[in-house]
């Protein structure tokens, strides 16, 4: 990595972020970092230890990103649906973000996404998605994958998992440069709704 993307930080960004002594670097590139763990504050990805990372920033210049860089992109836009919480959708989406999802109507924007998103999160105890495949051409990505969901109130925690697909188009300049401008997921969610009704109706004959 350039010297030009990296500074090294101690002493008093160390003591505000109550991190040991050790090196800290931080990076303003895309490039991935051996490191220890991955600290952020600010807007700044601090990074220590003997890891590769990734930084999650907007996906610019998608025709010249390399396999693993895309990979570890998509698996951060996964992440940040695994938490089942909308805090970090605002990294992927923005105010003219398309989202398609399932046989829903299209909904625009970041802020409608997160309110589509809140109630169904309130529904599951854990939701993790998996990589099977995917593909880039040119600003769009093409995504296979699985997921698995456990319902939230689920005594037995049966694990519900489904294949999906996902196609991303990725914004090529301008001031929203390398987030989501459209995405449409594919996928039969009937059966972890059907789960959430049998649990619901579990609890009501109690």
């Amino acid at each position: 990595m350039s010297p030009a993307f990296v500074t090294r930080t101690r002493n008093a960004e160390q003591t505000a972020l109550n991190l040991p002594s050790t090196d800290v670097f931080k990076s303003r590139s895309n490039t991935p970092i051996k490191t220890h763990s991955l600290i952020s504050t600010s807007g700044v990805d601090y990074i220590i230890s003997q890891k590769v990372l990734t930084l999650n920033m907007p996906l610019t210049n998608l025709s010249t990103r390399s396999r693993q860089e895309v990979h570890d992109w998509i698996a951060q836009f996964q992440k940040a649906g695994d938490s089942l919480t909308t805090t970090d959708l605002d990294k992927f989406y923005y105010s003219g973000s398309k989202f398609y999802y399932a046989n829903n109507e299209q909904i625009y924007g970041v802020a409608a996404i997160s309110e589509f998103f809140g109630p169904i999160f309130k529904l599951l105890a854990s939701m993790h998605h998996e990589i099977v495949n995917f593909d880039v051409v040119r600003n769009t990505i093409y995504l296979e994958a699985t997921i698995a969901y456990v319902v939230s109130g689920d005594l037995e925690e049966k694990e519900v998992k489904i294949p999906a697909a996902a196609v991303f188009d990725i914004v090529e300049g301008g001031e929203s440069d390398g987030m989501i401008e459209r995405v449409s997921i594919y996928l039969d969610p009937s059966e972890v709704f059907s789960r959430v009704s049998m649990v619901a109706e579990k609890k009501q004959a109690v």
